[in-house]
């Protein structure tokens, strides 16, 4: 730890600090774009400052939290950094949560402030009430748009019917804020780095929502690990991101906001990835030089008829995380960019990054190699170290590994070792190189009778065959209360027939491995960085279409 601690930060006690370096040193820059339009670094440091006086002219006390619900959106990097600035604790939602998801996380973390989308306003409006936050901001998407821009799209909003009607006693208009004619006059605030920086859900490793408490010296560690390996990559000032992932996700929040802002990266802010015509007419308007993204999104870019009239001349970094990449995209991704993608592993407990692959001389199928001032071990079942090449629990201990949960004192020994190694819950083994490589999650192990059977291993052989688009593989419990392989499959185009791929499975697989069942979807549930819920795979059934179906019919 202590040589990560005398490195280039040494300077900076907390994220302020590091912000103030930053978006000064790239004040002329431009930060990011979205619509045609964007914003500099300066102005975003301007905007924050704003946003960060409301705070405290309204009571913001150390320690408080700020709940941002937003998508990805202009403002939003200004909302994370003026929490910062006033002293508050960022709490990152998902917008897409029901009213229910959100009530359970903002009665847990009581925030003072709530920073919303005026698009999500009629799902909260009744949450609000109920958790009663102080201090309602409503954001629109446009707010930092020009004024025909924004005029234009709240009026496309309201006449496609997407701009929701609510009835609130008070809030307040973030764009009131932005622009209001305050010149800001901010009381200092010292924080530490043992200061409290963000709250992040997570269902953790032991599967029940929680909130890891991230601070401020996590983030800037985890900042200086990730550097290290691409400074003499990129170019301060001259590269352009594809901003695709959600910010409110913590491998969005660390790689392509925080890190990238000390690169002085340009991004194209995309609002939705899921719109893949949106996404790829952005990208097509500037050269993009690095990508952030997951699994899900380089196979969806790779499939759109359009891809390959994007200028990628300038592509240098392609970085994948929050899922392995599965061997067929990686391969069809490098044939047709050029580029290798360079898998990480990280965690939100760790804020998230813990391994990075060599991006000149990439392992595929690993993970790659801990970062620096990392330790890594894998334990067997009673937490002793097992041999390198052998099986076992992934820990990790470093000065990136989150303070705890929040509100979660008894869980203590449940994710920390007596040495305090945090158990990941993820499964693999580290090779004689330092490489590691990880089998599966330890809960999605499937137990044949006393043999493990890793799904991945199962679903690499199914991906593999003709037909087969997408797969999960999970364990179904038979009526006799033991286990069997069973695998969902996503068809590419034409179905395949079960037989081709079970004749498949018994050519690579030993017989306890082989599915007893396989079972056509048209889609896997995912999450919102396109990680498979195997939770929602049940008995032939995909509990999340189910939900999408029942709420079209009504």
């Amino acid at each position: 730890m202590d040589a990560i601690l005398s490195g280039w930060y040494k300077q900076f006690t907390s994220l302020n600090d590091y912000y103030a370096h930053f978006l000064q040193r790239f004040s002329e820059y431009d930060a990011f774009v979205q619509f045609g339009s964007g914003v500099t670094y300066g102005e975003v440091w301007r905007i924050a400052q704003k946003i960060a006086y409301f705070f405290q002219q309204n009571g913001i006390e150390k320690g408080d939290r700020v709940a941002i619900i937003l998508p990805n959106c202009l403002v939003y990097p200004s909302c994370i950094i003026a929490t910062h600035l006033s002293g508050g604790v960022a709490l990152n939602l998902n917008p897409e949560y029901t009213a229910y998801e959100l009530e359970v996380r903002l009665r847990d973390a009581n925030p003072r402030f709530v920073i919303v989308l005026d698009l999500f306003m009629d799902k909260i409006v009744d949450v609000l009430e109920k958790v009663a936050i102080p201090v309602t901001i409503v954001a629109s998407t446009g707010d930092l748009l020009p004024a025909w821009k924004r005029i234009g799209l709240q009026f496309f909003l309201w006449l496609s019917k997407r701009l929701p009607s609510y009835t609130m006693s008070s809030v307040i208009s973030l764009r009131n804020v932005i622009h209001s004619d305050v010149s800001p006059d901010l009381s200092p605030i010292k924080l530490n780095p043992s200061d409290l920086a963000f709250l992040q859900y997570t269902g953790g490793t032991t599967g029940t929502v929680k909130a890891a408490m991230l601070t401020h010296g996590n983030l800037l560690a985890n900042l200086e690990q990730m550097r290290l390996p691409f400074c003499d990559l990129l170019e301060e000032g001259q590269e352009v991101s594809l901003f695709a992932l959600p910010l409110y996700h913590i491998f969005c929040l660390t790689v392509n906001f925080l890190l990238a802002m000390g690169f002085g990266v340009k991004h194209v802010m995309i609002i939705d990835p899921r719109r893949l015509d949106s996404v790829i007419r952005q990208a097509k308007k500037i050269p993009i030089s690095v990508i952030v993204g997951v699994n899900t999104l380089f196979y969806k870019l790779l499939q759109h008829p359009h891809f390959s009239s994007l200028n990628l001349s300038r592509l240098k970094l392609v970085v994948a995380g929050g899922m392995p990449v599965h061997e067929s995209v990686a391969k069809e991704w490098k044939t047709r960019t050029g580029i290798s993608i360079v898998e990480g592993y990280g965690l939100t407990e760790t804020s998230p990054v813990v391994c990075i692959n060599p991006y000149r001389n990439s392992r595929r199928g690993s993970i790659g190699l801990a970062v620096a001032d990392t330790e890594i071990i894998f334990l067997d079942d009673e937490h002793q170290p097992v041999n390198t090449g052998e099986i076992g629990e992934l820990a990790i201990r470093g000065p990136q590994v989150m303070q705890g949960y929040w509100g979660c004192h008894s869980e203590e020994t449940q994710i920390f070792t007596k040495d305090r190694f945090f158990l990941t819950g993820d499964v693999g083994y580290q090779d004689s190189d330092g490489f590691v490589f990880l089998k599966e999650r330890k809960k999605d192990m499937i137990d044949i009778s006393g043999l493990k059977v890793y799904p991945s291993e199962v679903e690499q052989v199914l991906l593999e065959q003709v037909g087969v688009a997408d797969v999960a593989v999970v364990g179904e419990k038979t009526p006799s209360g033991h286990e069997q392989v069973v695998a969902y499959i996503v068809s590419a185009g034409q179905v395949s027939e079960p037989n081709i791929l079970l004749n498949a499975c018994r050519e690579k697989l030993t017989p306890y491995k082989i599915p007893k069942k396989i079972y056509f979807c048209h889609s896997l549930p995912k999450n919102n960085v396109g990680k498979v819920l195997k939770r929602l795979l049940v008995n032939g059934v995909c509990l999340q279409q189910e939900s999408e179906k029942t709420n079209e019919k009504k």
